[in-house]
């Protein structure tokens, strides 16, 4: 700022376990903090990531999650409307210069409680493709047009995803600025760390370990994984496969994982930050029907790890078929299934692979880039506006 006095920036969100919640830390840690002051408002209670936030030395403020169950409609809608003061009271005392929010319950509570909080300069982000906003209702399709039309700059993290808006949302592609998520690379993986990792995950020290990382909702395919391990350990009943997540489709996954006999599957659960278990991985497998700019094929290829996805969203900015990678069509059970098995069998290409991913990863996807090109929009924007 011209006159000394650093940005403050606040992001709107409830920092529960996924990729956008870890880009946002992976912010709050690297943003130059002589030139931005970072703060977290939850949209709930307080979580393991909020902690982390603030021993990154950002300030969190908690508005609580207002509770439904058991409660009469009109009492529950009444807590809503509380929190949404507290929002609006918050901003006004605490005066942030930019609202940065990128997923859909914080930009739309951002935009509508804008006139009230007074906030000058509101970025709405798009971190996945929007067809789930086609089963919106009425009040979630005009809070949506209402976050479109109020939000100063739209951040998509995919060229996908770009043009995705585009298409679905009529955006003028003028006002949409494309800031690829960034991610650190951690050390070539060693023998000790795979030690390790395999024994986090619960796999002992004998045969391949196949990872799926990701929240368990309809769309994320985990069903599919199963059904391709499934046949895979005909041929290789020393592979392992791990899920690392949970959600609302875990149950189902489980019940199907035992239906098919696989005695080698581990489901680790949820965990805060899932790169250091990657070096137990041999391969990672995505099967998405639809992904933005999917965190988790960022992490495995830093961590140098051959993957197998479908062919969803931005997914192919990180895995070029044959080059980083292995590609299949999106709801292709056979073809992943052929894809996985080729890499359980074909050491050699896997390593090539792996090795390709981290360079590409490296180079493309830098944590570096990442920063300075958000940095570079906050100030841009803020000079916009007079801040």
């Amino acid at each position: 700022m011209s006159d000394g006095r650093r940005l403050r920036v606040m992001y709107p969100a409830s920092l529960t376990p996924g990729g956008a919640e870890r880009q946002m830390l992976l912010l709050a840690e690297h943003l130059p903090k002589e030139r931005f002051e970072v703060s977290f408002v939850l949209l709930g209670a307080m979580t393991e990531m909020a902690r982390e936030a603030e021993q990154l030395g950002s300030v969190v403020h908690s508005l609580g999650a207002p509770r439904r169950s058991g409660s009469p409609q009109a009492v529950f809608y009444a807590r809503v409307a509380r929190r949404v003061v507290d929002y609006v009271a918050l901003c006004r005392r605490e005066r942030y210069d930019i609202v940065d929010a990128w997923l859909y319950l914080g930009y739309s509570m951002a935009a509508v409680t804008r006139p009230m909080s007074r906030v000058p300069v509101l970025i709405a982000g798009r971190r996945s493709l929007s067809a789930f906003k086609a089963e919106f209702g009425f009040v979630e399709r005009a809070a949506d047009d209402l976050a479109r039309r109020s939000a100063d700059i739209i951040v998509a993290n995919s060229r996908a995803v770009a043009d995705d808006v585009v298409r679905r949302e009529g955006v003028d592609p003028a006002r949409i600025r494309i800031i690829r998520n960034g991610v650190e690379l951690p050390p070539p993986t060693d023998e000790s760390r795979r030690r390790a990792a395999r024994a986090e995950l619960g796999v002992g020290t004998d045969g391949p370990v196949v990872g799926c990382v990701g929240t368990f909702k309809r769309g994320k395919g985990q069903d599919r994984v199963v059904t391709a391990m499934a046949e895979i350990a005909r041929g290789r009943p020393d592979a392992w496969l791990v899920f690392v997540g949970d959600g609302p489709e875990r149950a189902a996954v489980e019940g199907q994982a035992r239906a098919a006999g696989l005695e080698r599957v581990r489901f680790s659960g949820p965990v805060p930050d899932a790169r250091t278990l990657y070096d137990g991985f041999d391969l990672v497998v995505s099967a998405s029907d639809a992904e933005g700019l999917p965190n988790v094929l960022l992490e495995a290829g830093a961590a140098g790890r051959p993957i197998v996805a479908t062919a969803a969203g931005g997914t192919p900015e990180i895995v070029m078929d044959g080059e980083t990678g292995l590609l299949v069509p999106v709801g292709a059970v056979d073809g992943l299934g052929v894809a996985m098995m080729r890499l359980l069998d074909e050491p050699t290409l896997a390593e090539r692979l792996g090795r390709a991913a981290r360079e590409h990863v490296g180079r493309s996807f830098g944590l570096a880039r990442f920063v300075s090109e958000t940095a570079a929009l906050y100030e841009e924007m803020a000079r916009r506006h007079g801040r």
